[in-house]
């Protein structure tokens, strides 16, 4: 009886949990709706704030094709990506031109979105966030563009 009543509390204590929390709206974890079809800034890489005043550093998902684009500072970033849940695979690619300016920032953003396996979506003081984190829990944080 002990045990049944043990395990009775467990269940009922995570479904509180689970409605409490994930209901909470501050982590939108496996809503896809909400980040594709929306251009997003280049914010942080691995908590490294971007200078990105111009919004010039961006990806935008489209939901229909599957496929995201960008720009990484020195070259356009094209690619695809699935998503299963709250996982994410990128497969990016862009072309190999070289520029004085931007190459370091490109190269972070494209390792990130190679090895990307989860993403979150975050909202806070009225801003949405969206975070690609990679299998070394390298985070490339997007802020959406108002």
């Amino acid at each position: 009886m002990k045990n049944k009543n043990h395990i009775f509390l467990t269940i009922a204590a995570a479904a509180i949990f689970i409605m409490v929390y994930g209901c909470s709206g501050s982590f939108l974890i496996q809503k896809t709706a909400e980040f594709e079809n929306k251009t997003w800034l280049v914010q942080s890489i691995d908590y490294n704030d971007i200078p990105n005043i111009e919004g010039k550093l961006f990806l935008k998902f489209s939901r229909s094709s599957k496929k995201f684009s960008g720009f990484g500072g020195c070259n356009n970033i094209v690619g695809s990506y699935s998503i299963t849940g709250s996982d994410i695979t990128i497969k990016p690619s862009s072309s190999k031109e070289t520029c004085t300016e931007g190459m370091e920032t490109e190269k972070n953003m494209i390792t990130i979105l190679e090895k990307a396996t989860e993403f979150r979506e975050v909202s806070s003081s009225g801003n949405e966030y969206l975070s690609i984190i990679s299998t070394e829990g390298s985070t490339l944080l997007l802020r959406l563009k108002q």
